[in-house]
């Protein structure tokens, strides 16, 4: 039986810079002996439990924007822990390679719930839509790592979505943020249609 081998290419835009000084960096309080996929266990934990959360309230609230915007950070942190730690360990697996990459399309979807609930976008055909899209794009990018045996990340993937969607959060906090967001229109349709057709 032949070693496990995992195999990625990752041309992400964001990444090198994110790795250098952020996850590298916070990545060395994480203890030599935690499981990689202890990490990855945390990153899903904290996303389902905004996502559950979320589902419970009617209207986000300034608190609950900032309970979304520190759990999509620390999902994103975490979900880039795993990495680091398995190739340290020396203990990457499959099953570390389907915990952490095939929860991320279910994740990723969370990630765009909450984007709508908190720009209080109504969840009609264009969140099926984004939803859809973003299943068609882990999709494609798996039979493609199951053609070529190689998983291939381009310039802009999911990360530099997630960090758009962070920034614009961000900027719903603030009053002048909020006003643009749900007041200002474009072609007589709010703002974030194009935002929204844009991260699609």
């Amino acid at each position: 039986m032949s070693s496990y081998q995992y195999r990625c290419s990752d041309e992400s835009i964001l990444l090198p810079f994110l790795k250098k000084n952020v996850f590298s960096v916070l990545h060395r309080f994480i203890p030599y002996g935690v499981p990689a996929n202890y990490l990855t266990l945390v990153s899903i934990f904290v996303i389902w439990s905004c996502f559950l959360y979320f589902i419970g309230i009617d209207t986000a609230d300034e608190g609950d924007i900032i309970i979304a915007f520190f759990a999509i950070i620390i999902y994103v942190i975490f979900d880039h822990f795993d990495g680091l730690q398995a190739k340290i360990t020396a203990t990457g697996s499959p099953l570390g390679e389907i915990l952490d990459h095939y929860s991320d399309v279910f994740n990723g979807s969370i990630i765009l719930y909450l984007f709508f609930r908190i720009l209080q976008i109504e969840l009609d055909w264009i969140f099926y839509l984004a939803i859809w899209l973003n299943l068609v794009a882990f999709t494609l990018t798996y039979l493609e790592q199951s053609i070529q045996k190689e998983l291939h990340f381009g310039k802009i993937g999911s990360l530099e979505g997630v960090v758009l969607i962070l920034l614009i959060i961000c900027s719903f906090m603030t009053s002048q943020g909020k006003t643009f967001w749900l007041e200002y229109t474009m072609l007589d349709m709010p703002v974030y249609v194009f935002l929204v057709l844009g991260l699609i």
